[in-house]
């Protein structure tokens, strides 16, 4: 039989029934060929296999491969467990922050609220001066 692997399946197919299933043979040929069947389906079964075995091989990943990717997933847990510890710091500052600011504000509202009531009552002080101006240039005229 002619090399399997360099014929397509169809043609294999069909040469593996001409050569199976012979006419005119006596009964010692078809034994034989009988006894041969295993083996070329074998045969064929391995040639049409044996490439995607070969590829799913080549692509699997190995126990090494899994282990150094655990690794860097060990090493990537740490370094999120990491920043999260930095993010709760930096909360926990920004929260300090805003009430120091919020203190200020308030503070600087009290202050305001004091200089509106300084400002008011200079202002009635003033208008008490003008009123005793406008007497005074009054009784002047």
């Amino acid at each position: 039989m002619p090399d399997v692997a360099t014929r397509s399946t169809v043609q294999r197919v069909t040469d593996l029934e001409a050569w199976a299933f012979r006419t005119g043979k006596d009964l010692a040929d078809i034994k034989e060929t009988l006894h041969d069947l295993p083996k070329i389906i074998r045969e064929e079964v391995m040639t049409y296999t044996a490439p995607m075995f070969e590829e799913v091989m080549n692509r699997m990943a190995t126990k090494e491969d899994l282990s150094a990717l655990s690794t860097k997933v060990d090493g990537l847990e740490g370094k999120v467990d990491n920043l999260d510890a930095k993010v709760d710091s930096l909360e926990v500052k920004m929260d300090a922050r805003m009430d120091s600011f919020e203190g200020r504000m308030k503070s600087m509202e009290g202050r305001m609220e004091s200089f509106e009531g300084r400002m008011e009552s200079f202002e009635g002080r003033m208008e008490s001066v003008e009123g005793k101006l406008d007497l005074i240039l009054a009784k002047l005229d």
